[in-house]
């Protein structure tokens, strides 16, 4: 890999759902060698624990209350519909990758989910997801898998191989995997050890290739059991809280990983019932916490103008969102993440000169790259 004279080639990953507890499985063998190598450690990712809030944190290495991506959802004000928050125009900074590219840098981003391009793709120069794959890398590597399957994020690397091969002008490389082998298996199940042998080799081969790369690999989030769901708003509505909205965070529309069930909610709340309804919420079992929105944006680093009134975490084994009724009994097996259990991911750099070049795991941000003038360290 020659690159375009932009220094060393960069090679991003974020492997979704990739909780510190994967990498102890003992099924990583170079992942788990280049963590001791680089002097890898266990940070905390960023509350509320889903992809969109971490993902973005990580590509513009600033946190929430920067981005403005607060969530995988949110209550639009103007609509009172709550919409996914997977555009590029609700990131309210750059992300390193496009200031990368205004600067010289050749830039492609890898994910096996759309929504991904859809929020960090803007001013990039070549982009790849499972869902709308580019025709001549169809044509070198053979069609995506399904997005529900774990095959489908080595395809993912081999897509990533091909273009380091046969793409030099492309230098910097940022690759999203889908966390869905992660909420089918457990660390040590028979499927988790197929997949993580599988993604450890495919990126061994991947970094073989290109020696001199700077790399970085955290995850977004971690990943739990879960043995019981709520429905936060149809409960309130039938203790006589009226007019009140209750949304899961973790809500994306990739119901074959989680259903739209996560571990985090926003309640909105006209302030005369606000006390009420905290204090049935907070009453209720799996509910961990209840925390006004001022509180729960100082504590978590996150925008208060894309919060709900309250934010609603819940317990290690429970998850909240759109029931039939108030509550439900999940299957064995089922698994999510979005509450404060599953911050623990690994980060590591490798070959790294310039500590402050690349991004880190979120709640690095402040260390790592000079924010613009209009922004607050």
């Amino acid at each position: 890999m020659t690159g375009n004279g932009n220094g060393s080639p960069r090679l991003i990953f974020m492997i979704d759902g990739l909780g510190s507890d994967y990498l102890d499985s003992g099924t990583t063998p170079f992942l788990s060698k280049l963590f001791t190598e680089s002097g890898g450690e266990v940070v905390e990712g960023l509350w509320p624990t889903v992809t969109n809030v971490n993902n973005a944190a990580i590509a513009c290495a600033a946190p929430p209350a920067v981005t403005g991506i607060t969530g995988n959802s949110f209550l639009d004000p103007d609509t009172g519909v709550d919409r996914h928050m997977d555009a590029a125009h609700m990131l309210n900074a750059p992300t390193l990758l496009q200031t990368w590219a205004e600067a010289g840098r050749r830039v492609c981003l890898l994910s096996a989910k759309s929504k991904t391009l859809r929020l960090l793709g803007n001013g990039l120069d070549y982009l790849v997801t499972s869902e709308h794959a580019p025709s001549e890398v169809v044509d070198a590597v053979g069609a995506p898998p399904n997005i529900y399957s774990s095959e489908v994020n080595i395809w993912l690397l081999r897509c990533l191989a091909w273009l380091i091969a046969h793409r030099p002008d492309l230098d910097t490389f940022y690759v999203h995997t889908t966390d869905y082998p992660m909420h089918m298996w457990a660390p040590g199940e028979a499927g988790s050890n197929d997949h993580l042998r599988q993604l450890d080799a495919a990126i061994q081969a991947v970094v073989k290739t290109v020696p001199d790369a700077e790399v970085l690999l955290t995850a977004d989030h971690g990943m739990n059991a879960k043995t019981r769901a709520l429905d936060l708003g149809r409960i309130l509505t039938a203790r006589g809280v009226t007019e009140v909205s209750a949304l899961s965070i973790e809500k994306d529309g990739y119901v074959g990983h989680h259903r739209d069930l996560g571990g985090s909610a926003w309640v909105w709340v006209d302030e005369a019932q606000r006390d009420r309804a905290a204090e049935i919420l907070g009453s209720l079992d799996g509910v961990e916490q209840v925390l006004p929105r001022a509180e729960a944006a100082a504590k978590f680093l996150l925008d208060p103008t894309r919060m709900g009134d309250l934010a609603i975490l819940a317990d290690r084994r429970t998850v909240f969102g759109d029931l039939a009724t108030e509550t439900e009994e999940l299957p064995p097996g089922y698994r999510s993440h979005g509450s404060a259990y599953e911050r623990e991911v690994p980060l590591f750099r490798w070959n790294v000169r310039d500590t402050k070049a690349l991004p880190g795991s979120p709640m690095n941000w402040h260390l790592l790259l000079p924010f613009n003038d209009d922004h607050t360290r």
